[in-house]
């Protein structure tokens, strides 16, 4: 009976002892649970990252492509308007196209060296004129003499500058009186025509400014105008033509250019519709038929006489090559 006793005393304590340490268990289960959870959100936010990267380097090579695939349609575009034409009058077109790019290149660099002498209109003619007397016969050359005389006497006026020949007082016919008189002296005379004539001078630049200022505004209104009779053609243009990007952007490489530089405002939405419908006629025109090298009897040379001037622009372009 006391053996009994003593073994289930035994078991109890060894029951208790494993609840204990079952007990410490769970909770170092519990202690290192919060941390595994941290490990796998972390590792989960870190795949999401590189899935984020990815998905946004997709992105960008897509809309690369996309951007390459709609310069691609563009060229399509500008090569099915010329597609009609046969390949030399193609050829003379890029040609042309090409020789007015650059003469319009070197054309803009000539006006960048007009722009910086900030000469008149007036004042350039008379140089290319004195440049033709210079190089001319020996009574050219006379004439240009008397050309630069008279330029040295004009800015030793302008200056103040005794130079031999001028008389600085020529155009103070009072001063020149007083000095006559003894009641100044010609340096005190010559002093005083100086601050008269710089007085003159930045009275006529300001008047000039002022010019420049109403013509500048004058010719901004006149541009409004021009544009916004630009907008209206380009939307009728648009609704009609389901061609009138490809055309406009052809336009817009060497023609409209052109035509903004050398043509009034008023005249830019007339000259641009004109060259749009000509554009228009060559491209739809359908590709003629080839002649062959030879004529034959009554073919009249082996060209057919053009009956349009659509007809007569394509034989050009073609017979130009």
């Amino acid at each position: 009976m006391s053996d009994e006793k003593t073994n289930e005393n035994e078991e109890t304590l060894e029951a208790a002892i494993e609840a204990a340490l079952g007990a410490d268990t769970t909770e170092e289960e519990k202690d290192t649970a919060p941390d595994e959870d941290l490990d796998g959100k972390e590792e989960d936010k870190s795949e999401g990252e590189d899935e984020g990267e990815k998905y946004h380097e997709k992105e960008e090579e897509e809309g690369e492509k996309g951007e390459k695939q709609e310069t691609d349609e563009e060229e399509l575009d500008d090569d099915k308007l010329i597609a009609n034409l046969s390949e030399r009058a193609q050829k003379r077109f890029r040609d042309l196209t090409q020789r007015l790019s650059e003469a319009n290149e070197r054309l803009q660099q000539w006006e960048e060296v007009i722009s910086q002498t900030k000469a008149s209109s007036e004042e350039l003619a008379m140089l290319l004129e004195y440049s033709r007397l210079v190089h001319g016969t020996d009574e050219d050359k006379r004439k240009a003499l008397q050309i630069l005389e008279q330029e040295r006497q004009a800015l030793a006026r302008q200056i103040g500058e005794p130079v031999p020949g001028v008389n600085l007082l020529d155009d103070h016919p009072d001063l020149k009186a007083r000095v006559a008189e003894m009641e100044i002296s010609e340096e005190d005379a010559i002093a005083i025509a100086k601050a008269r004539n710089l007085e003159k001078r930045v009275q006529e630049q300001a008047q000039q400014q002022q010019q420049a200022e109403q013509k500048s505004q004058e010719e901004a209104q006149r541009v409004e105008r021009a544009l916004n009779q630009l907008d209206a053609l380009g939307t009728q243009l648009k609704q009609q033509d389901p061609d009138y990007e490809a055309k406009i952007k052809i336009l817009s490489e060497h023609t409209i250019p052109w035509i903004r530089e050398n043509l009034p405002p008023e005249s830019w939405a007339e000259a641009i519709a004109r060259e749009y419908q000509m554009l228009s006629s060559v491209a739809a025109k359908p590709q003629p038929d080839q002649s062959p090298l030879r004529p034959t009897a009554g073919s009249g040379g082996g060209k057919k006489e053009p009956k349009s001037m659509e007809d007569a622009i394509a034989q050009a372009l073609d017979g130009a090559a």
